[in-house]
């Protein structure tokens, strides 16, 4: 209600997630047969979808199918595909997304392009393509994030910038705030203007309620890092 009031777009992150961390090895997802599986993750996909229908305008369907592969080492890679024709039947309104990390902020980008393309020929209904853009500690170079942008915009389709950050994971941000800030400006100018890129969502903007240390366009205490401004 909140969102609809304030005109904003709500997007759903994630539908399925094979990441078997975080005590996943114990849901209910991840119990039974192959086909328990699906049935389990199609239920979820039409239950959401249906109950969210005009709410929720688009959707990462599958998150990091190239890293988190248990699923897929499980019960094969059709799963991936049928997921995105069940989420398609359920809300044909949503716009679908695939989505990875390492493909524009490290060089992973062909295998990514591999991917999406066997689905496209598939006619799966793939319709756009999520990067992640966690930096971590690599440099944010212009150059490089546009030639791997080309590339995975030359499948056609649009592409999402879904979650941008720079620090480490387990170290957080050991840059400067001014080198947070260079590093913020120089990635989110070179994503804007990528006429393929339709959108930047900011993974996280307070230091108190983020997955980096310092990781945050907002300090502890409220005051507005460089980054912000």
């Amino acid at each position: 209600d909140f969102t609809a009031q304030n005109h904003w777009k709500l997007r759903g992150h994630a539908l399925m997630w094979s990441h078997q961390g975080y005590g996943f090895d114990k849901h209910y997802s991840n119990k039974g047969s192959c086909e328990d599986m699906a049935e389990k993750l199609k239920a979820r996909i039409y239950r959401d979808l249906k109950e969210y229908k005009g709410k929720i305008t688009e959707y990462d369907v599958w998150n990091e199918p190239i890293h988190e592969s248990w699923t897929f080492n499980k019960c094969g890679w059709e799963v991936l595909d049928s997921a995105f024709v069940w989420a398609h039947k359920a809300d044909p309104t949503a716009f679908l997304y695939i989505n990875d990390y390492n493909v524009v902020a490290a060089g992973e980008t062909d295998r990514y392009y591999g991917l999406i393309k066997g689905m496209l020929d598939r006619k799966v209904p793939v319709m756009g393509i999520g990067v992640q853009c966690h930096f971590g500690l690599r440099p944010v170079i212009p150059g490089l994030i546009k030639s791997r942008l080309d590339k995975l915009a030359s499948l056609g389709l649009p592409i999402k910038v879904t979650e941008f950050d720079v620090g480490d994971w387990q170290v957080g941000m050991n840059d400067t705030e001014e080198v947070q800030a260079e590093k913020f400006e120089t990635f989110i100018r070179t994503a804007f203007s990528h006429p393929a890129v339709n959108g930047i969502v900011l993974w996280g903007f307070w230091d108190n309620r983020h997955w980096l240390k310092n990781g945050g366009r907002i300090a502890s205490d409220g005051r507005e890092k460089p980054a912000a401004k």
